[in-house]
Order: C-alpha cells, then structure tokens, then sequence
C-alpha cells in the first residue's frame, strides 16, 4: 500500500465499552486494546466548566472533577484510593452513568498508542461499531453518537451487546430460529432470545460476576471476621468456585486482616461452602429468572430452544459448573462460548466487515 493510500484509507473500528473492560477491534488486525474500563478522579480539586462569567466562587457554575488516569493505570488503583481519589466504571450496571467521563474513555481508545499504531488511515475520520447495552433510550443513544463523534469518529453504528455477543458467539441469528444467549459480565446478566436478527425477548438481572466477588467478601467477613478485598474474592472464585458438586472438593488458604483485633488471619476454606453458602443465593436467582424468562417464550422459539440450546458467554460464565447447573434448572442443553469474555467484541468484529452494506443501508 502506498504513502498516500495508507494516508486516506478509512479505518474500521470496533468498541466494546464493557462494565469491566474496554475493548478496541481494527478491521484487518483483530484486537488491539483490552483494559479496564476505570477512570480515576481527583475530587479534592474541582475544575469549573467555563460559562462565560468571571467570579466562579459563588457562581453555582456545574463542577467536574479532574481525570487523572484512564483504563490499565485507573484499574490499578482500584480499592487503594485515599479520601481525595475515586476510581469509578462508568458503564456500572450496563448503562452509560456518565456521558462526559464515557466520551474521555472513547478518546481514550482512539488516541492510544496501540490504536493509533494498528490504524492504517490517518486523515479520514474512522468509522466505528459500538456494542450498547440492550434497551437504552434513543436519548441514550443520541448522547452516546455524539460521545462518540466528539471523540473523533465519523460514521456511528450501533448494536446491542447481547446481539454482538450472540454473532462472536457463532449463532445462526439472521435465520428464521429462536436462539438463546445468556451474557453474565461483571455487574448484570442479560438474557436474549434472537430471530431474524432481531431481539425478540430480553431480560436483565443485576447479578454479575462483581456481585459475586462481593458474596465472597461479605461471606469470610460473616463466617471468619477475615477483611478481605474484591481481588482476592475473584481469585477465590477463579480458583476454587463452583456451581455444581465436583469430583473433588477443593481448599484454599486465605491471608488477610482479623475484623475486631487487627491482626494478620490466616483461614483455609474449601469450594463447598464457597457453592453452598456465599453463592448460593445468586446462582438460585440466575435459575429461577431463566426458567421464568422461558416460560414467557411463544412456543415456536421455545422448540427452536430444545434443540439450540443456550449459549453462556460473559467472564463470569466460566463459573466452574455454570452450565450444567443452568442445564439442570432449564432441562435445555447449555454450553459455555469458546471465548466467552471475548464473545461482544468479536461479534462487533463480525459486523464491521459488513460496514459499507449497513452504510449504505442507513442512507436510504
């Protein structure tokens, strides 16, 4: 490719602002960026957006707080902030909190090196594909487009999250089949059943892989006093969480602070009362509104179901069992995607290879 052809190509690129992570896709290069999706704040100073009068003391002026890092170094500071720093997620609970915080991510994404090193294009606007969370408003929307073109993207497509995932996830959803993807991420799971390209049912839980990092907090403080944070919960789940009864149970020691004398407190615990007793409750709310959500299914898609089966993707579908305990509740074949943490961007890929179809499309 010549100089002035890698000047003036248009870039493709896919985002995936997740409750967790952020992710970037380059058409031609795959992913690119991966990082948490933190933004740190210094709220001690305050920054008064400028609106055109000279004394902001008492002025009642909207105040913003100054962003001092975004994604791999704002994910570090997580739990460690003293009184002056906040680390926040503005896509907590699968919506857009923050629009302008979300619009500095966006920049973000687009100015990082490795972004900029994979784009091939340099003086064309990029287009991009932006995974959103499904049943935001057309105000929502509009907000995020406008982030988005603020940010420094051309033309903006959106499409739901389930529906990207379900794509990454290999389903057939443009055939005229019911199939079923269950997307658990870090602060809700969303469960949508999908025909014709089109949503046809959702629902959404907050129970996510985050609320289950919390049980386990809440569970060791109850149980054994032991103060622990949502790192070493997550390496708990990783490692000795189940959902189902295993061949063999597993142990874990655990180091960490006594909650009344402040002394160092070191436990052993084991993956049944992980199971049993901090997960429980969560993992029987994940059953009781899938079998509920499946009930209010037309009975052509819930055929379509018996034979398709449910798909799992998110990070916390890897739950060790999740899908035989979800089969077992449903009585429908379950199974976990190849790549489930990936699933949303990778579907975001898929569409962006049909970009100049759904250009053209949207003129008309």
């Amino acid at each position: 490719m010549s100089i002035m052809s890698k000047l003036f190509c248009r870039d493709d690129i896919g985002i995936d602002l997740g409750a967790a992570n952020m992710r970037v896709w380059i058409s031609g290069e795959g992913l690119v960026l991966e990082e948490p999706s933190a933004v740190a704040l210094d709220i001690s100073h305050e920054e008064v957006k400028e609106q055109g009068q000279q004394n902001s003391e008492h002025s009642g002026k909207p105040r913003e707080h100054r962003v001092l890092a975004i994604g791999e170094k704002a994910g570090e500071m997580l739990g460690k902030t003293p009184g002056c720093l906040v680390v926040i997620r503005p896509m907590k609970g699968g919506v857009v909190c923050d629009y302008d915080i979300t619009k500095k991510m966006l920049c973000y994404c687009l100015a990082h090196e490795k972004v900029k090193k994979a784009r091939k294009g340099r003086l064309r606007r990029p287009r991009a594909v932006i995974a959103i969370p499904f049943g935001i408003t057309e105000v929502e929307k509009r907000a995020l487009e406008d982030a988005a073109h603020s940010a420094g993207v051309g033309d903006v497509f959106l499409i739901e999250a389930p529906m990207a995932a379900a794509i990454g996830a290999g389903l057939s959803v443009s055939e005229p089949k019911g199939c079923m993807i269950v997307d658990i991420g870090a602060f809700a799971t969303n469960t949508a059943v999908i025909s014709l390209a089109g949503i046809v049912h959702s629902n959404v839980l907050r129970v996510g892989g985050d609320e289950m990092n919390n049980a386990i907090v809440a569970y060791l403080r109850k149980k054994y006093n032991l103060l622990t944070g949502e790192r070493e919960a997550e390496d708990i789940k990783i490692k000795i969480g189940t959902a189902c009864t295993p061949d063999k149970e597993l142990d874990y020691e655990i180091k960490g602070i006594d909650a009344t004398e402040g002394r160092k407190l070191v436990v052993t615990i084991n993956s049944k009362e992980i199971r049993e007793e901090a997960l429980a409750g969560l993992i029987g709310q994940l059953e009781d509104t899938l079998r509920g959500f499946i009930t209010r299914i037309e009975p052509e898609l819930a055929a379509d179901l018996v034979d398709n089966g449910i798909v799992l993707t998110g990070g916390a579908a890897q739950l060790s069992g999740l899908d035989k305990r979800l089969a077992d509740a449903t009585g429908l074949p379950v199974r976990v995607a190849d790549d489930p943490t990936h699933a949303t961007i990778e579907g975001v890929g898929v569409v962006l290879n049909e970009l100049d179809y759904l250009s053209k499309h949207a003129k008309k």
